[in-house]
């Protein structure tokens, strides 16, 4: 976000950024950071909550859900598959 910040203010035209409600994208830290983004041309648009519909990424999510990994159960977060349909 430095570098696209640095980007709008030296190159220009301001740029938006759209992002979901991940607690990444709303932690203190980057929240301290809005205001002088904003003033370097930098502006973040947050979709709606509840709002799957209009964030690409959650038809991927739905698809590996119901279709890729349904009915499977993981050993540990290495993925290590036990297989159980």
């Amino acid at each position: 976000m430095e570098l696209e910040a640095t980007e709008a203010a030296t190159v220009g035209p301001i740029r938006v950024i759209v992002q979901d409600n991940g607690s990444i994208h709303r932690c203190s830290k980057v929240q301290q950071l809005w205001s002088k983004w904003e003033h370097m041309g930098l502006y973040i648009f947050f979709l709606p909550k509840y709002c799957s519909e209009i964030n690409p990424i959650e038809l991927e999510w739905q698809q590996l859900k119901n279709y890729e990994i349904c009915g499977q159960m993981f050993d540990d977060e290495l993925n290590k598959c036990i297989c159980r349909h």
